[in-house]
């Protein structure tokens, strides 16, 4: 038996030189950065870590490892700032012209926002460094590895942008420094670092892989002055996290929400996409989705009629849930019942003339009694749960038992069954009687992350039969999705996304903006967030009638979203969201001058203050050609 030696300290030889360490027989020697270039190509952490100098070279093994030190840091918006931040907005003002060519420096607005968080309160700063040990078998192979990362350091910014220390008689402190129980004050107390914004630093790229501060943020883009990547950490908040994405044609608005998309994938979302032409199909695909096409004469519908299964049945981990989350679940299960009942009601309702559902009570009543008839012959009853997944209840046969009814003149609400067959009979035995031809039920929805809902037929002008059968359709896939996520929701194992776009198409349709504006205001409930997407803001503070007929607008779905992505408009109409929305000045003039396929992007803080940036998304190429659309070609 070979019998395990245990290291103990006396067994580590250290050796403090004026440049390095000696550890045993290898040589280390750590440097400090505290500051480098505004700009720096991506994949440069892999760049520097591996490296010629890095490995097995003729003069021996060469090993790297950078250290993040993060320390908290107070600033204060003094009278330097306020000249500083009143220089910069003059000098974007001035830059600012009628030609479509001229745009403000991307620099001085990023700088322009930074001092506007300061301004506000709003942001919190830190100082930011890097450790970087070289450990290398002996002296000789270290200064070779040594010079070969400095040649490397000016590869990536000119010979002065990296400022770095090579800690003379200070190496004891630097190996303190990038040890787990070692302290980095004494050192850090000679030196500043690069001061950030704790919303930078979230998003922080050039030496870390991936984003350290939040393992969950998702990409939503580059600043345009630089490499520094920013990622929105959207599962961390308890608030809402809701998105508008409005540009005009050809400026990337789909191509950032396909970007968009495969982040939320990743992180875990699940994801519900209504789509009305169709464009996000290769996506779909490409990502494993499931592409659900609604429309056509023989297109499938999400059937309200069958009763949901059990949600108990799909906890994975009972051991994840409290008493009361369990009490929850119980609580759904048993009112599936009424649930779809419910649900069912409200198709038909939206079948029939409003006015004569609504006036007439025996219509209602007639579906009521019809509905639990139809499920009785399938041996659903209403007070054995064990039962409501048996037979194969439709709508269809709820269609068939209606006219029945309205044939027998001893049937309770004889009267109402037949204005109600009557309003329905062109979907099942008129023309329209594809409409409702092949069910599906919601269950389809359990087993995949992505969903692309095709909700109505292509062109900007569909027939009255098309947009009235779309929006019946819409409706019973959108109230099962919503039920979806609620049911999702309290699995706690699923965070869900809801996007519409081309939603200045379809706004105007009552139907459409219910179920968007009841994601929007209810989706921090729920675990779900909704992104919007639009080519005409102007569409959020327009005029228009609701249902009853009554002047509203939709300016409560830009109250209630988080987050905004602002492409390129026509000024004229970025002047009048803005004067709308209450956008600061300095915003608009970055906004009216934006580089194409940049965009503006504002995110609401904890204070519900607001912070702006500009920012541009950055795709691979495999992704681009998926985000490729009519509106836009990288």
């Amino acid at each position: 038996m070979i019998k395990e030696k245990k290291i103990t300290p006396a067994d580590v030889k250290l050796n403090f030189g004026k440049n390095d360490v000696e550890v045993n027989h290898n040589v280390s020697q750590t440097y400090l950065i505290y500051d480098y270039p505004g700009e720096l190509a991506p994949g440069f952490l892999y760049g520097l870590q591996h490296g010629t100098f890095v490995g097995n070279g003729k003069t021996g093994r060469t090993d790297i490892s950078v250290s993040t030190i993060i320390r908290p840091k107070e600033l204060f918006f003094d009278a330097k700032r306020r000249m500083q931040m009143d220089r910069l907005q003059r000098e974007i003002s001035d830059s600012v012209t009628e030609k479509a060519s001229s745009y403000a420096d991307p620099t001085k607005i990023a700088a322009l926002e930074t001092l506007m968080e300061l301004r506000s309160g709003r942001a919190n700063f830190v100082e930011v460094y890097f450790l970087v040990t070289i450990n290398s078998e002996n002296r000789k192979a270290k200064k070779i590895a040594c010079k070969a990362f400095e040649r490397s350091l000016k590869q990536f910014g000119s010979a002065t942008s990296f400022k770095f220390k090579t800690l003379k008689h200070q190496q004891k402190l630097g190996l303190e420094a990038t040890t787990i129980t070692g302290s980095s004050e004494k050192l850090l107390e000679k030196y500043k670092g690069r001061v950030m914004g704790v919303d930078s630093l979230a998003a922080f790229y050039p030496f870390v892989s991936g984003n350290f501060s939040d393992e969950e943020g998702i990409y939503i883009g580059h600043r345009i002055d630089s490499a520094l990547s920013v990622n929105i950490g959207f599962k961390k908040s308890a608030d809402a996290q809701n998105m508008l994405v409005t540009g005009a044609t050809g400026e990337g608005k789909s191509a950032f929400i396909k970007g968009l998309i495969l982040g939320l994938l990743i992180a875990g979302y699940k994801i519900y996409i209504y789509d009305l032409d169709g464009e996000f199909y290769e996506i779909c695909k490409a990502y494993g989705g499931l592409w659900l096409d609604l429309t056509g004469e023989d297109a499938p519908f999400v059937d309200p009629t069958i009763i949901p299964t059990e949600l108990m049945k799909d906890v994975k981990d009972i051991s994840k849930l409290t008493e009361d989350d369990i009490e929850k679940i119980r609580d759904v299960d048993a009112k599936r019942y009424d649930d779809a009942a419910s649900e069912t009601l409200a198709q038909l309702s939206m079948i029939c003339d409003k006015e004569l559902w609504l006036r007439n009570k025996s219509v209602e009543n007639a579906a009521q009694l019809s509905l639990m008839q139809m499920w009785e012959d399938e041996k659903v009853y209403k007070g054995v749960p064990e039962s409501w997944n048996s037979g194969k209840p439709s709508f269809k046969k709820l269609y068939q038992k209606i006219s029945k009814n309205a044939e027998d003149e001893n049937f309770r609400f004889y009267e109402g069954a037949k204005l109600l067959a009557n309003e329905l009979w062109s979907y099942f035995d008129g023309l329209d009687s594809g409409t409702f031809k092949n069910p599906i039920d919601s269950s389809i929805f359990k087993g995949h992350q992505l969903t692309v809902i095709r909700t109505m037929s292509a062109g900007e002008n569909p027939s009255p039969k098309d947009k009235r059968n779309a929006t019946l359709k819409f409706n019973m896939a959108s109230s099962m999705v919503w039920n979806q996520i609620k049911r999702d929701r309290l699995l706690k194992e699923i965070v869900s996304c809801e996007i519409f776009d081309e939603f200045q198409r379809a706004g105007n349709d009552e139907s459409v903006y219910r179920a968007v504006y009841r994601g929007i205001t209810t989706s921090r409930k729920f675990n779900s967030m909704v992104v919007l997407g639009f080519n005409d803001p102007s569409i959020l503070f327009a005029e228009r009638q609701d249902a009853e007929g009554n002047k509203t607008s939709n300016k409560g779905l830009w109250d209630n979203a988080r987050h905004l992505v602002a492409f390129r408009l026509e000024p004229n109409t970025i002047d009048k969201i803005a004067s709308d929305g209450g956008m600061p000045q300095e915003v608009v003039n970055a906004w009216r001058n934006l580089p194409k396929y940049s965009f503006i992007f504002r995110t609401t803080l904890g204070n519900n203050k607001r912070a702006y940036d500009v920012l541009k998304m950055q795709l691979p190429k495999e992704e681009l050609e998926l985000s490729k659309t009519r509106e836009f070609v990288a």
